[in-house]
């Protein structure tokens, strides 16, 4: 019973590892896009919105606030 633990913890913490890897390049993309059509900006603030208002956890980038001159 002991030995199942640490393996079922490594198991989780690889599945996290995986899939935050998995969320930066899709960030990545995303901010390609951002780059190239800020309209698409637009859009992701009215989801980062909607998410806030149904009181849920966002984590947004430093870089987010500084973009378009928004935190000037």
């Amino acid at each position: 019973m002991s030995r199942r633990g640490p393996g079922v913890a490594e198991k989780t913490a690889r599945v996290i590892l995986s899939q935050a890897k998995q969320n930066r390049r899709l960030y990545e993309e995303a901010a390609k896009s951002y780059q190239n059509n800020p309209r698409h900006c637009t859009r992701a603030m009215n989801m980062l919105y909607e998410g806030l208002r149904k009181g849920r956890l966002m984590l947004i980038p430093s870089s987010a606030v500084e973009f378009d001159g928004m935190g000037a």
